[in-house]
């Protein structure tokens, strides 16, 4: 019997404007590059971001554009505007991934890894997750690195709810970061 198809979630970090490394270089670039490269026939692939930002375009139609420019079919991409934040991208794609009964491959980077690691195993979710490397974005490096270690913290003190609220609100204002 074959293995289950795949439904790969290259999960968004801020391709924005506003970067100063070269698009080889940046993480999130490298993400699409790797969900190509482990793409088979019968898998999808599937962006969730529900991040506007002003003056830009839609943060699922630049990676949806880029994995187009790096030669996927577009019949084998799906976008889903939601999840502002990683937890809330995360549960979209355990759902997706449930109802089609496929299975999940998370691609993050390498800033993003252990707390999507983290989340994967406190939430009990049943996904590969895979790292890539590359340049993050110099403004999130700070922020990944504190939440790599408090995102723990919250979960144990019962406080995600209180802190996706407080991260959804800023993100509603125009605000994209919680650290500078």
């Amino acid at each position: 019997m074959s293995e289950k198809p795949k439904l790969i979630v290259p999960l968004t970090k801020s391709p924005h404007s506003g970067r100063s490394e070269s698009l080889n270089e940046q993480d999130w670039y490298k993400g699409l590059q790797k969900a190509l490269e482990i793409f088979e026939p019968g898998d999808k692939i599937l962006i969730i971001s529900d991040v506007q930002i002003a003056g830009e375009k839609h943060e699922a139609d630049i990676y949806f554009d880029t994995l187009i420019n790096l030669g996927a079919d577009a019949s084998n991409i799906e976008t889903i505007r939601a999840g502002e934040e990683t937890v809330g991208q995360i549960h979209v794609a355990d759902r997706e991934a449930t109802q089609r009964d496929i299975k999940l491959v998370f691609i993050v980077t390498a800033t993003h890894y252990s707390r999507v690691k983290w989340i994967v195993w406190f939430d009990n979710i049943d996904a590969v997750v895979i790292k890539v490397g590359g340049l993050p974005r110099k403004s999130e490096r700070l922020t990944d690195f504190i939440l790599t270690f408090l995102f723990p913290i919250i979960d144990i003190l019962s406080l995600r709810s209180t802190f996706l609220k407080k991260v959804i609100e800023k993100r509603s204002e125009g605000k994209f970061r919680l650290f500078k």
